[in-house]
């Protein structure tokens, strides 16, 4: 299967979960630079406004939705593929706002300002289609924000936004981030659960909340970087991809508990794993010589 339909394969899956539609994508040059914004955001509920839906409506949902979470906090990371360079890719500069200084009209449109400046790349979130992007959208409403063509709805026929969890699980049920992180040895939320985080923003644990989605953003990057090598769409290696990200996050957030406690032992665990491999190759090399 050439690139073409792999990538139209993707972005069918980012709106129904199905191969049925996969002609209706398309992949822009695959000798062009190909970047991506790799993004997590924290929420606080809407207790009050919930309420008040709950009270005008006795069938309404008592389980808090999308509609009602409010981004207090938001985390990206910039990736660039460059055909130039294929033996890694180019890792930005992890980037985190988040409330008390940033309230969420503040946080949306910073993002919004990225994502227009950069027309070309394409967004990345785990499981975003669910509750990211609506709350995106939903943020726009609310504070008269016009929405960068990466959240405006539909647009298939662009590759604008991977749900690596769309792509990697196709028709199977959806597990969490953790989830699919434990079951590759990917380090993730190593301090609090997904449950707790919400907990820490009612309590005003900015600093908790923004770790969180930091660590997720990270998580998600190298799942980002598997997933396109694993099905070819680019020329870097997922081992030398895990070890970009995570010596480009060392080197400007090392005093971060997850970097310098985890990510620092996984990455030296891969880049010993990379100079066996390395040797290994290099030996079946000698002996085919």
């Amino acid at each position: 299967m050439n690139n073409t339909h792999e990538w139209a394969r993707e972005a069918a899956h980012i709106n129904n979960a199905t191969r049925q539609n996969s002609r209706r994508g398309h992949l822009r040059d695959p000798k062009s630079t190909t970047q991506f914004l790799v993004l997590d955001l924290e929420y606080l509920y809407d207790q009050h406004a919930h309420q008040t839906y709950v009270v005008m409506d006795e069938q309404g949902q008592a389980k808090i939705r999308w509609p009602f979470c409010r981004i207090v906090a938001a985390s990206w990371l910039p990736i660039t593929f460059d055909p130039n360079a294929p033996a890694a890719p180019i890792v930005g500069t992890l980037t985190s706002i988040a409330r008390p200084e940033y309230g969420e009209p503040a946080i949306v449109s910073s993002l919004f300002k990225l994502l227009e400046e950069n027309p070309d790349m394409v967004l990345c979130t785990y499981g975003g289609e669910y509750k990211d992007l609506p709350a995106l959208r939903r943020a726009a409403l609310d504070t008269d924000l016009c929405l960068p063509k990466q959240l405006k709805h539909g647009r298939v026929i662009e590759q604008v936004h991977l749900d690596l969890s769309d792509a990697i699980k196709g028709k199977a049920v959806p597990v969490h981030l953790p989830e699919i992180a434990a079951s590759l040895g990917v380090p993730c939320k190593t301090s609090l659960s997904s449950k707790a985080v919400g907990f820490a923003a009612q309590a005003g644990s900015w600093d908790v909340v923004k770790a969180q989605a930091e660590q997720d953003v990270i998580t998600t990057a190298i799942l980002l970087c598997r997933h396109l090598a694993s099905n070819r769409m680019i020329a870097s290696s997922g081992l030398a991809c895990d070890i970009a990200i995570a010596k480009a996050v060392i080197e400007t957030h090392n005093h971060l508990p997850f970097v310098s406690e985890f990510l620092t032992k996984w990455r030296n665990g891969r880049e010993m794993l990379l100079a066996f491999k390395a040797g290994a190759a290099q030996s079946e090399k000698i002996k085919a010589d």
